[in-house]
């Protein structure tokens, strides 16, 4: 029996140049809160706008794929441990530079690490369970990206 080939010069889906299912990280994806199934252009993490009451307000759920965004309860828990490495090779160097170059006291390095960390805190706290999610969820391009194979949609 013979088998058939692919339409797209006998590639197979996995290569083909619009269907990379295998695609793992986009780290704009991440940055900008899309959602890690579909990154649509529409669809976002976060509600907006920020509320500094609320700072971690999330969607329920995408409105394009209709993926979950809070799986279950203590899903996040891990996004704590991103926070803190996120946090720490941030102002860690900084710490070190001010100490050892521009010799601040332990007071004045301290005033300044507290300062940027405060500056950095929200952004830190939404990119680490933005990267906590999109490492759990696999990318799933939309149908209508997917090509056709054999006449079908795979």
């Amino acid at each position: 029996m013979q088998s058939r080939k692919p339409k797209f010069q006998g590639q197979n889906m996995s290569v083909h140049p619009l269907y990379k299912k295998s695609m793992g990280f986009s780290v704009r994806a991440m940055w900008q809160y899309k959602c890690p199934k579909c990154r649509g252009k529409k669809t976002a993490l976060f509600k907006k706008p920020f509320q500094f009451t609320k700072p971690l307000d999330m969607n329920d759920s995408c409105s394009r794929c209709g993926q979950d965004f809070e799986p279950e309860p203590g899903y996040y828990y891990g996004a704590m441990f991103i926070s803190y490495i996120l946090s720490s090779f941030i102002l860690l160097p900084i710490a070190l530079v001010l100490a050892f170059y521009f010799e601040f006291s332990n007071l004045q390095m301290m005033a300044v690490i507290i300062l940027l960390g405060v500056l950095i805190f929200f952004r830190i706290l939404r990119v680490s369970r933005s990267i906590w999610i999109h490492a759990m969820v696999k990318y799933d391009p939309p149908m209508k990206a997917r090509p056709k194979i054999l006449g079908r949609d795979q």
